[in-house]
C-alpha cells in the first residue's frame, strides 16, 4: 500500500505535536529570527538580550554550507551582557529524540 506525499506529511505534523510541538507562522525573515530566538531561550533555558542574540547569528553566519552545519552541532561560547561565559547549545545531539 502506497500513501501520498501529502499524508506521510500529515502522520509527520502529527507525530510532532504529539510530541508536544506546536505549529508556527513565520511570514518573514524577522519571524524567523524571532521563532530560532525563542527556541534557543527555551531550549537553553536563559533570556539572550539583542546584543547577545546579536553575537548568535553573526556566528551562525560564517564560513560555507558545511561550517554553519558543523557550528549547529557545536556548542557556542557565548559571553553574556553581564560578563559571564555560557555554552549556548542550538541542537540537543545527545537526546534528540
Amino acid at each position: 500500500m502506497t500513501q501520498s506525499e501529502a499524508e506521510l506529511e500529515e502522520k509527520l505534523i502529527d507525530r510532532v505535536r504529539g510530541l508536544g510541538y506546536e505549529p508556527v507562522t513565520l511570514r518573514n525573515a524577522e519571524d524567523l529570527k524571532g521563532n530560532l530566538k525563542t527556541q534557543l531561550e527555551k531550549h537553553n533555558y536563559i533570556k539572550l538580550s539583542d546584543t547577545e542574540f546579536k553575537s548568535i547569528l553573526n556566528h551562525l553566519d560564517k564560513g560555507n554550507v558545511f561550517d554553519r552545519t558543523k557550528h549547529l552541532r557545536d556548542k557556542m561560547e557565548l559571553s553574556r551582557d553581564d560578563g559571564t561565559t555560557f555554552y549556548l547549545e542550538f541542537l540537543n545531539t545527545e537526546h534528540w529524540c
